[in-house]
C-alpha cells in the first residue's frame, strides 16, 4: 500500500475513534485574554488527541486551519488566513507579528493625540 493510501486509511480510522476531540477542535475559539501562543498549544494538544496515530508532520499541516479559525480577532484571523501558512508554527509566528504590529500602530496613534488648552 502506498504511503498516501496508508495515511488516508489511518486518517479515517483515527477520526472514527475520536469524535469528541474532532468536535472540540472544530469548535475551539480563542478566549478573551488568551494569547495566541496558548491557543496554538491547545490546538496542538487537541490535534495529538484526535490524530494519535498520524505522524507529527501530518498533524502539523492539518492543524493550521483549525488554529486560524479559532483566532478571535477578525483582522488577525483574516490576515493569517491570507498568509496561507503551511503549518501551525508558521501561522502562529505570522499572527503574533501581525498582532504586535497592530498594537504598535494603535499605541502610536494614542501617543500622537494632544490636548490643547484654549484660553476662553
Amino acid at each position: 500500500m502506498s504511503r498516501s493510501g496508508w495515511d488516508l486509511r489511518l486518517h479515517r480510522r483515527r477520526w472514527s475513534h475520536c469524535p469528541f476531540y474532532r468536535t472540540e477542535l472544530k469548535t475551539r475559539r480563542q478566549k478573551p485574554g488568551e494569547s495566541l501562543l496558548v491557543l496554538a498549544t491547545d490546538v496542538e494538544r487537541l490535534m495529538s488527541l484526535a490524530y494519535t496515530e498520524c505522524p507529527q508532520d501530518i498533524r502539523d499541516s492539518l492543524a493550521d486551519p483549525y488554529f486560524v479559525d479559532a483566532i478571535r480577532d477578525e483582522d488577525t484571523q483574516h490576515a493569517t488566513r491570507l498568509m496561507d501558512a503551511k503549518d501551525l508554527k508558521s501561522a502562529l509566528a505570522y499572527s503574533m507579528k501581525y498582532e504586535a504590529a497592530k498594537s504598535l500602530k494603535t499605541s502610536r496613534n494614542v501617543r500622537s493625540i494632544e490636548i490643547e488648552d484654549v484660553p476662553g
